[in-house]
């Protein structure tokens, strides 16, 4: 078990930091995006 850890740690690592900021902003983004355009579909309906 101490291993398998130690390996996924050492990926985790070894992934640039730009790339998974990029994926956090590009995660926020679809969700505020999501939330933004069904606030809109809402208000279309009223």
């Amino acid at each position: 078990i101490k291993e398998l850890v130690f390996i996924n740690s050492k990926m985790l690592l070894e992934i640039p930091n730009f790339i998974l900021v990029s994926i956090v902003l590009i995660c926020i983004y679809i969700v505020i995006s999501a939330l933004f355009i069904r606030k809109v579909s809402f208000e279309d309906t009223i």
